[in-house]
């Protein structure tokens, strides 16, 4: 029972209040306290006190969000009571909640530390906290910067919170780099600000977990946002890589604000970090934990024993042989020309047709290894025919020079002209290079071709540099 109740109060905004209530019998008695039927718990606002019979609840800094109904409960195993009164907060007229007029703005500076910048009003004047990633900024504090031109949130995101008794508002900002041309002169504040966030950015309602998986298995990490408002985007990032979607790394919205990333298999170097970025119209929101891969001791990376070999058979088809050992067993893939054979596919490999570059590269969780060999016309002579001997040895002439360069003095400022002469069956490709560096059509550089086989350098404005 109540010996003193709940009483009505009226208090001015940003003062202190109390409720007090006194029991009859405070003997094995739990009490708990409501706000518009919200159960109250004690935190930096809200102190709940307890001496003998009497029992209180303080709230200092009241705010306007105080307002309303209050009640409190008491309960034993004889029974509950509960005592209710009302709170009316008075608020001065010239008070006014936080209110940004310039967004923040974090700058990393030429001298290499973040300047964090806004204007923000409000009466009484508001208490400022500052964030880095979620984790607020003491002072003393030191951090570390690491910048990922692939990664909008490596610098981290920063948000000021700015709090008076009559609200709450807050702003992020990611950080800007000033570059070192800007850095000579003062940028603008329109050049440096970013995109003004729309609301507060996202809230993740499961985080990413560390994870241990044995090295070939599949892993798959998802996290939840809460939704609305809309996620515009979620990237993930494996040692500050982006990862892209492929046969090897799905990524699915899996709805209500779940999303994932399916490694399968997980393959050595798919260990350490992994991060999502979630990105709203308020800003990004990061989740990071630690992949681990167990290796079994059994498990080794491929190794050729035998290199590639392509032979021509009596048939005139080619015949790979090779021999690669490695556990899990390695998968197999075979190329023609840096194009990948692929089973069902049809190739005309019989003849000349089978001139080419061969490889194979072996595959598995621990890693991978290639073997390259290459058939050319002295392996597949035997298996021609006389036509096709003609036609291969009429493709097949290297070409030659018939009017070389000769060394010629010229004075500075002078054009020249450098022309050879080259056989024209089959026709060539002719580059030109000066100390090893590959000539390109410019206004000092004019590349002509005249027939038959004619090819011409013309340099205008000749310099010390073209001394060669």
């Amino acid at each position: 029972m109540f010996v003193r109740s709940l009483n009505d109060l009226a208090a001015k905004v940003g003062t202190r209040v109390r409720f007090l209530v006194e029991l009859r019998q405070a003997h094995d008695v739990q009490v708990y306290w409501y706000h518009k039927n919200q159960e109250v718990s004690q935190d930096s606002r809200y102190k709940i006190l307890h001496e003998g019979n009497f029992y209180c609840i303080d709230i200092s800094q009241l705010s306007v969000a105080d307002e309303g109904p209050w009640k409190c409960v008491a309960e034993s195993p004889s029974g509950q009571a509960s005592s209710s009164a009302s709170l009316r907060v008075i608020v001065p007229k010239g008070y006014r909640s936080p209110v940004f007029l310039e967004e923040l703005e974090a700058i990393l500076t030429a001298e290499g530390t973040v300047s964090l910048e806004c204007k923000v009003v409000g009466v009484p004047t508001p208490v400022l906290k500052w964030y880095k990633d979620g984790e607020e900024i003491k002072a003393g504090d030191v951090f570390a910067l690491t910048a990922n031109a692939n990664d909008p949130t490596s610098l981290g995101t920063y948000t000021c919170e700015a709090i008076n008794c009559m609200g709450r508002s807050v702003s992020s900002s990611r950080v800007r780099v000033v570059s070192r041309e800007s850095s000579l002169r003062p940028p603008s504040r329109k050049e440096m600000r970013t995109p003004t966030p729309i609301g507060p950015p996202p809230v993740l309602l499961d985080e990413l977990t560390d994870r241990k998986v044995k090295v070939g298995d599949k892993a798959r990490l998802s996290i939840k946002v809460e939704t609305p408002p809309e996620v515009l985007s979620v990237t993930w990032y494996n040692n500050s890589k982006k990862i892209e979607p492929s046969d090897k790394y799905r990524l699915s919205d899996e709805g209500g604000g779940r999303h994932m990333i399916e490694i399968s298999p997980t393959e050595l170097g798919d260990d350490g970090e992994w991060k999502a970025v979630v990105k709203t119209e308020g800003g990004y929101t990061t989740s990071v934990c630690k992949l681990t891969l167990t290796v079994p001791r059994n498990y080794r990376a491929p190794r050729f024993l035998d290199k590639l070999r392509a032979l021509l058979t009596e048939e005139g088809l080619v015949s790979f042989e090779c021999k690669v050992v490695g556990y899990p067993t390695p998968t197999l893939q075979w190329f023609k020309d840096g194009q990948e054979l692929k089973p069902g596919d049809v190739y005309q490999l019989s003849g000349t047709n089978s001139l080419g570059k061969y490889s194979c590269i072996a595959k598995n969780c621990m890693g991978e290894a290639d073997s390259s060999a290459e058939l050319t016309l002295e392996d597949i002579k035997a298996h021609l025919n006389e036509e096709e001997k003609e036609q291969l040895l009429a493709t097949n002439i290297p070409p030659r020079f018939i009017q070389g360069l000769r060394s010629r003095d010229v004075k500075i400022g002078d054009p020249i002209r450098l022309t050879v002469q080259v056989t024209v069956n089959p026709p060539p490709n002719v580059t030109w290079y000066h100390e090893d560096e590959v000539i390109l059509d410019s206004p000092k550089y004019k590349l002509t071709h005249q027939e038959p086989g004619l090819f011409h350098l013309d340099v205008t404005g000749l310099e010390m540099v073209d001394q060669s």
